[in-house]
């Protein structure tokens, strides 16, 4: 689960916590927020804490997967209830990745000291003033969820001691990454649909053969893409790199087909047949064997990746045997699409945070 940055500010907190959140219907009885919600390795985490990360957090989720929804013509009306697995909705799977976020930065919390990490006194004065803004936009909200003042600001708290404690964590981390190790090859494809009828089969075939006679003829230095597009729009092109060798790799997702041909073009050089995959024609040009720029975006990949591993496995050592007790105040919560919590933007600098019902 992704965390909530843009609410749970971290770090400096240069974005102010100014935001609104509406209850739905007036339904919601006003909760009791200081009730112990879970008990977290002798750490007791009140209902006001626990509801302030998950009702944020589900804001923040559901605005991302709006938008996908959207972008796919679908819409977010069932998010919630829908099965993630069986048996368990991604309402329920998210609440209980909550209890891990929890889990996580009350560890955290555990070995800042050891590692030199605290919230400094600049950090302490912003979280108050950003906790007090979120407080004064959010009253009656925070108040059927039980929120207190000091909620958002222990919040605010864990959630800046999260930022400052991954770079001490990955600071031995190797980032020498060779040549060798990286190295990327790059080539550039077109690809066309290969219709269900026959007849329309032949005609699009015959098509990537015009678009081939074009592409062998170019000038060097020519969009091949945009010498497809002229002859069918519906012609996709993209530049493709691939760890260098790599032809049979699980990670280079090129069509098996474009992979054989690859393996025996030099530098520069266009396959001079259109090649039939599973469900397309492509044309395949062999851009470069070992192309640099890529080389140099893998190496940062690389080292981003030991990061994350160092990181997510220092966390998963401080967590490692804990068992979150939760309670019945925190195991009656549902989180399904009877309320929605969305965010919407009010200014450049400030988010909204509304529920439906």
């Amino acid at each position: 689960m992704k965390n909530v940055n843009t609410l749970a500010v971290t770090g400096v907190l240069s974005m102010a916590m100014a935001a609104s959140l509406l209850a739905g219907c007036g339904s919601q009885e006003p909760a009791d927020g200081t009730q112990t919600a879970m008990v977290i390795d002798g750490h007791e985490i009140s209902l006001g804490l626990a509801n302030y990360f998950l009702r944020t957090e589900q804001a923040s989720t559901y605005a991302q997967m709006e938008s996908m929804l959207a972008y796919f013509g679908g819409n977010g009306s069932d998010f919630w209830s829908t099965e993630e697995e069986e048996g368990v909705t991604y309402g329920e799977s998210f609440k209980n990745s909550v209890v891990t976020d929890l889990t996580n930065l009350f560890e955290i919390q555990e070995h800042a000291e050891e590692l030199g990490v605290s919230v400094s006194d600049e950090e302490q004065q912003q979280i108050e003033e950003a906790a007090a803004a979120f407080m004064e936009k959010n009253a009656e909200a925070m108040e059927t969820l039980g929120v207190s003042i000091d909620n958002v600001i222990q919040a605010l708290q864990l959630r800046t001691l999260e930022t400052k404690i991954r770079p001490v964590v990955i600071e031995d981390v190797d980032r020498e990454v060779s040549d060798e190790e990286a190295a990327q090859s790059s080539c550039t494809y077109i690809r066309l649909s290969i219709p269900d009828d026959e007849t329309e089969a032949e005609e699009a075939k015959s098509q990537m053969e015009e678009i081939l006679e074009l592409v062998l003829n170019a000038s060097d230095g020519e969009d091949i893409g945009e010498i497809a597009e002229e002859v069918n729009e519906d012609c996709y092109s993209a530049q493709y790199s691939f760890d260098q060798g790599a032809y049979d790799d699980e990670s280079n997702v090129l069509d098996s087909a474009v992979k054989e041909v690859l393996q025996d073009l030099d530098e520069n050089e266009v396959h001079d047949q259109v090649i039939e995959g599973e469900s397309y024609y492509f044309i395949i040009r062999m851009d470069q064997l070992f192309d640099e720029e890529a080389t140099e975006s893998k190496k940062e990949s690389i080292i981003t990746e030991r990061e994350t591993e160092k990181y997510d496995s220092t966390i998963e050592e401080w967590t490692d045997g804990i068992e979150p007790e939760t309670q019945k105040c925190w195991d009656d919560i549902v989180v399904d699409d009877s309320i929605i919590y969305t965010i919407t933007t009010e200014t450049e600098s400030t988010e909204t945070v509304t529920s439906e019902s």
